[in-house]
């Protein structure tokens, strides 16, 4: 017997893309634990894709494990500094670019206080995965205003 399975591809980043879009996100901010070449790369390929990355912190992070212990009130403050400026380059969107970053319970507090939506790679990729799966994902609360975008 042969089984066929239809599966989509599903990933932080493939999410993350996707609301880039559906958002119609041209200035981004990126928070990271990574080292500045990894971060280097993301930013190259946003400016790539056409997207602008007005602002961005790094922690130079170079241990997987490490990524995890990345305080939550160090992400906040790192995100209100990516936020911070001038309001013609202000980021339609923030992304924490890290699976392993503890940002994602954050959403509503970062969202409330900067009016800009934060786009968590946690929050992206369970996003993604309703959508799969044929759930709709507005039915996620506390996790950010992407879960209502479609």
């Amino acid at each position: 017997k042969s089984y066929e399975f239809k599966m989509q591809n599903i990933s932080a980043v493939l999410a993350l893309n996707e609301l880039l879009e559906i958002g119609g996100v041209q200035r981004l901010a990126l928070v990271t634990p990574y080292a500045a070449d990894v971060q280097q790369r993301i930013v190259a390929h946003y400016a790539q894709a056409g997207i602008e990355v007005v602002a961005e912190r790094h922690l130079g992070i170079c241990v997987n494990h490490d990524f995890a212990l990345v305080e939550p009130a160090t992400l906040h403050a790192l995100m209100r500094e990516v936020a911070a400026g001038d309001a013609s380059r202000r980021p339609q969107a923030i992304s924490t670019y890290c699976t392993n970053l503890r940002a994602a319970p954050l959403a509503a507090a970062v969202e409330a206080e900067l009016d800009i939506p934060l786009l968590d790679t946690v929050s992206t990729t369970v996003w993604g995965a309703l959508r799969a799966v044929g759930v709709d994902p507005s039915q996620l609360r506390g996790w950010g205003r992407l879960f209502g975008w479609r």
